[in-house]
């Protein structure tokens, strides 16, 4: 699981900011994972925002309006969810199925800009 993020290369303070929605077990990797980049030179202007909670509050958070530019949730159904509400395309959830299959127990996505 990575946060992923955009290097400075503007002014505009929401061009270099991240958004990221998770489920809890996530909080404390994630932390060690956003201090390390913004450690870099891409991540130095870079900040996060940053919701943990369950995976279900969380899918029902984003679908409700909580702005999300990366997604980690738990459980397929929640990512199906925002599959079906149109925040994320079937791709995220045909990748979803697949990393079940492999015996993956989380799914990172983006969001639809």
């Amino acid at each position: 699981m990575g946060v992923s993020g955009c290097g400075a290369g503007s002014s505009d303070t929401a061009a270099n900011s991240v958004s990221v929605v998770g489920f809890s077990v996530l909080k404390t990797a994630n932390q060690k994972v956003i201090e390390d980049f913004q450690a870099t030179a891409k991540g130095k202007d870079v900040t996060f925002k940053t919701s943990y909670g369950a995976s279900g509050d969380q899918s029902r958070a984003v679908l409700a309006g909580l702005k999300a530019d990366e997604v980690h949730l738990s459980l397929e159904p929640d990512v199906a969810k925002l599959a079906d509400g149109g925040v994320v395309g079937q791709v995220a959830r045909r990748r979803r199925t697949d990393a079940c299959r492999r015996g993956t127990d989380a799914a990172a996505v983006r969001t639809a800009a």
